[in-house]
């Protein structure tokens, strides 16, 4: 077994919504992770959990869709009784048993081969692949699906530290990856077993495993990039700017403690631009153009926030990922420079204004709206309610707290912050209380309940100025082909910022060329100006090719960034409603679970139109 990391401070436990996690029961501290057997033809994964608790008494593990064999200890016969429970519908199943004296636990099981059960995993044929050599498997925990792939206290409040074998397939040229470091035995490759192993303790959704063929780039001393091998050359370009991101991140917050920061492009399907595996973070493949170097520097400022110190609570994912955004902006005014910087501001102010416009007639829960920092989420799936708030929101509010105190004393705080909670996990209430006993009355000041608890825009959100910005609206004003722009946000400003109602059929038709944009993020802002306008479905007789164009987009960009947008715009219109629920039929199954249950409550909420007299009725 792996030893336990040394505790920093002593963490508090708390009852999560999503979890059947007892705070006063055992903790789990130490995992040993056996996958035994990687099934492609069945899509299971067969494994063993060694767990080590700090306590022994009754514990309940998370356990959605698992086929638990066996609980025991090592010693022979030892079989420990448990309870494998089928729980409820947000947090799955329960798997209950007692913790010996020895605190170590063996559970055997294996997965569920149903990608609605099991969705966590997602495999694919070898088909099914850019480079079509073998099939894949990819793991994706955030927010509540390691339950689906390990048995576990599933909530981000309990960190272990890991060791792991994996036995790779001997019958598929495939390599295998965790969000640990590998340590390289060649006895053991050549038997086809993998071994890894995490000395800083990680929350279970940072658990992760991806089989496929990948070809690695070396970027330098402490980066890989794992791809498919037609993948290469692209991934060499765009992420050989990986070490100035690092180092940008790293004066300003401190040393890197993760030994290795590897990344692995994902399958289309993956539906995020990335996610922040300590260790092997997850990049879309969208990602691979010159604008995707703002998801490096995301990605790598979670080694701190997020993986360093973790929210408690999925009420408190802002912890996470709006500090991640605040520090992301510094990075790139450091890489790319001031006007970058500004623009990516622009940017996030208005993504977070048309949240705001999104759930203003919202009430969620009938206590609060998702439009502010601390919603009530606890009867819901924190995947089908996250959007941009925490991210946008919470950097906003990191701002207005930075402009009172000062940017050199707000950053000797945040490492001040760092320190006090690292490997640990934190609720906002501790954020709160740390500030208010360095910096008295400024939370007071900056009205700090209103950007928790209250609705639509706070009070005091400060504006900020982008010269690049508005060139793109004055562009938009004077509707005038923006062939003048070089800035893929200017792009998407430019798009959000044509009217609707009053732009010319012909520049509609002269902006065309952005659909063939190297950047998913303008395509998707042309696509959804011409579904928006009206001016897609004008077109089709013109331009039936377009129609094509954008069926391709949904079926080869699974980021729901992209793709959710689209399809929520599509089934308002009543000429798209029709067309777009044939593309699903076509291209849904292919979708990742997850994104398939959050577009499945889209479908629900839009009308089905009467292609007759255009009245709409609801399923």
């Amino acid at each position: 077994m792996p030893q336990e990391a040394p505790m920093v401070r002593e963490q508090k436990y708390l009852p999560d919504p999503h979890s059947h996690f007892d705070p006063n029961g055992p903790i789990a501290k130490v995992l040993h992770w056996e996958v035994t057997e990687i099934d492609f033809q069945n899509h299971v994964l067969h494994a063993v959990a060694y767990w080590k608790f700090d306590k022994p008494g009754w514990v309940s593990l998370d356990s959605r869709g698992l086929k638990i064999k066996r609980v025991g200890t090592r010693a022979p016969g030892g079989g420990i009784p448990f309870g494998d429970y089928e729980g409820d519908e947000l947090r799955g199943g329960k798997l209950m048993f007692e913790v010996p004296a020895s605190l170590q636990v063996v559970i055997e099981y294996s997965t569920d081969s149903d990608p609605d059960v099991c969705t966590g995993l997602q495999w694919f044929e070898a088909a099914d692949t850019d480079d079509k050599i073998a099939p894949m498997l990819f793991s994706q925990g955030e927010a509540i699906n390691v339950r689906t792939y390990l048995p576990c206290q599933d909530t981000p409040q309990v960190k272990f530290t890991m060791t792991a074998v994996v036995t790779r397939p001997q019958d598929h040229n495939v390599m295998v990856r965790l969000s640990a470091i590998e340590r390289i035995y060649a006895v053991d490759l050549k038997d086809g077993l993998h071994q890894f192993y995490l000395d800083h303790p990680i929350p279970s959704y940072l658990l992760t495993i991806f089989v496929g063929h990948f070809a690695a780039v070396k970027i330098d001393s402490v980066t890989t990039v794992y791809c498919e091998p037609s993948l290469v050359a692209q991934s060499r370009k765009v992420f050989g700017i990986v070490p100035q991101y690092t180092a940008a991140a790293r004066a300003l917050l401190g040393a890197y403690q993760w030994g290795e920061f590897n990344l692995l492009v994902a399958v289309w399907t993956f539906a995020f631009g990335g996610m922040e595996n300590p260790t092997l973070t997850v990049m879309s493949k969208t990602t691979l153009h010159p604008s995707g170097a703002n998801t490096i520097g995301h990605e790598f400022v979670h080694s701190w926030f997020g993986n360093g110190v973790t929210n408690a609570l999925w009420c408190d994912f802002w912890l996470n990922e709006g500090f991640t955004v605040f520090i992301e902006n510094k990075i790139n005014q450091r890489v790319q420079g001031l006007a970058a910087a500004r623009l990516q501001w622009a940017l996030l102010e208005r993504g977070y204004r048309r949240t705001v416009e999104k759930f203003a007639d919202r009430k969620h829960q009938g206590k609060s709206e998702l439009n502010c920092l601390r919603p009530d989420i606890s009867q819901d799936n924190p995947d089908d309610v996250f959007g941009t708030v925490p991210y946008y929101l919470g950097a906003y509010f990191l701002r207005v707290l930075e402009l009172d105190v000062g940017e050199h004393q707000f950053m000797a705080f945040l490492r001040l912050y760092l320190s006090e909670f690292m490997f640990g996990a934190v609720t906002t209430d501790d954020f709160l209380q740390l500030f208010e006993k360095r910096f008295p009355d400024v939370l007071a000041n900056a009205k700090a309940d209103k950007w928790f608890n209250g609705v639509g825009v706070p009070e005091g959100m400060p504006t900020f100025s982008s010269e690049i910005a508005d060139e793109a609206m004055m562009c938009a004003r004077k509707m005038i082909v923006p062939h003048q722009l070089q800035y893929e946000g200017q792009f998407v400003i430019y798009l959000e910022e044509l009217s609707r109602e009053r732009t010319p059929l012909s520049l509609a038709e002269e902006i065309l060329y952005l659909a063939d944009h190297p950047d998913p993020e303008v395509q998707c802002a042309l696509f959804l100006f011409l579904i928006e306008s009206g001016y897609l479905f004008k077109m089709q007789y013109s331009r039936p090719a377009l129609f094509n164009q954008i069926e391709k987009f949904l079926a080869t960009v699974g980021r729901m960034k992209f793709i959710g947008p689209m399809y929520r715009s599509l089934l308002r219109s009543p000429a798209g409603n029709k067309w777009v629920r044939e593309v699903y039929a076509r291209v849904g199954p292919t979708y990742h679970a997850g994104t398939r249950s959050i577009l499945a409550k889209e479908f629900k909420k839009a009308p089905v139109y009467n292609t007759v007299d255009g009245s709409a009725t609801f399923e």
